[in-house]
């Protein structure tokens, strides 16, 4: 019992060594795991950061495009309008064509008219003096 005694306790003596080892990279693991751990935690806390800030992006993002569509739906709007406009001066272009068409014809008409009129001034004062010197006969 003693020599059983003696190898238990060498061998108690031999693995002290392995032990303490052992319980030096256990002290050191758990040393890691609470440093990991703590990694973790400022990660996690990063992570729910940029989500948050993911999501107010998205918000964002979302009422840019919604802007985009008004701006887009306005743009529309002009360029309907612009070839209403168009369309518009077209007409009015065509009408003045025709109004400055028929007014050249009415100056004309009236130069016509004036030159008439001239004439017929003429022939009434030639006859008014024939009148004249037939009254004076």
């Amino acid at each position: 019992l003693a020599k059983e005694y003696e190898a238990i306790k060498t061998e108690k003596d031999e693995l002290k060594p392995q032990v303490e080892a052992l319980r030096s990279e256990n002290a050191a693991l758990q040393e890691r795991l609470q440093e990991t751990s703590s990694e973790c935690e400022q990660l996690q806390r990063k992570l729910n950061e940029v989500r948050r800030e993911y999501e107010v992006l998205e918000a964002d993002k979302e009422a840019i495009r919604s802007g985009l569509e008004t701006v887009r739906s306005k743009l529309k709007e002009l360029h309907s309008k612009e070839e209403r406009h168009r369309e518009e001066v077209e007409r009015l272009s065509e009408e003045n064509d025709e109004l400055s068409s028929d007014a050249l014809l009415y100056k004309e008409q009236n130069d016509r008219l004036k030159a008439e009129d001239a004439e017929l001034r003429a022939e009434f004062d030639q006859l008014k003096n024939e009148c004249e010197e037939l009254r004076k006969q």
